[in-house]
């Protein structure tokens, strides 16, 4: 199971309404654009734990799992490895690919993955975020959401939703290899 993981345990919601750069309500005003998390290149060396590290290092914002209650920090936790083994940030655009990602390329069931999603935790982070934003971010994404689904198809085998401390602390490029995960490129 994941262990705890290094974030100051203050609890925040996560502000992500736009579609372009993250805004400084998202991500502390790190530039995803020009200076972006070191797990999103796919040859990425340091280990998966790091890479959370480094994804909550530079989203202070998010919803810290270490203050919730279980199942909800599980949960969290395990959406957070998905951000970093697929390469992906936390723009709006990237929040919607996760889910993809996770859809279609974790071995988590649709069904479990809705279930979870539907949890008054998960409905109060989305309500935080304006529809407006979540629908153009929504069609944005979609050719990187096709893309997705194409790469997925082409994987050597899913993604484990429940991730141990071994593949913790497995580097991210070869975690990526032995399962065959290709990086959505940004269009």
């Amino acid at each position: 199971m994941l262990s705890p993981s290094p974030r100051p345990s203050a609890t925040k919601t996560v502000v992500a309404a736009d579609h372009g750069p993250a805004s400084a309500e998202t991500c502390d005003a790190v530039d995803l654009v020009n200076d972006p998390p070191a797990y999103t290149r796919p040859d990425c060396a340091m280990t998966l734990r790091e890479g959370l590290a480094e994804h909550y290092r530079r989203n202070s914002a998010l919803l810290d799992p270490v203050g919730m209650q279980e199942p909800m920090a599980t949960f969290f936790r395990r959406h957070d490895c998905v951000h970093v083994i697929f390469g992906l940030t936390t723009r709006l655009q990237d929040e919607v690919l996760a889910d993809a990602c996770t859809v279609f390329g974790v071995d988590i069931s649709t069904w479990q993955y809705a279930r979870a999603l539907r949890t008054p935790e998960v409905q109060a982070l989305l309500k935080s975020v304006p529809v407006g934003a979540v629908v153009i971010a929504s069609v944005l994404a979609l050719p990187r959401v096709w893309r997705a689904f194409w790469l997925s198809r082409q994987q050597t085998k899913a993604w484990r939703w429940a991730v141990d401390d071994d593949t913790l602390d497995t580097p991210i490029d070869a975690l990526r290899q032995q399962h065959g995960i290709r990086l959505v490129e940004r269009l």
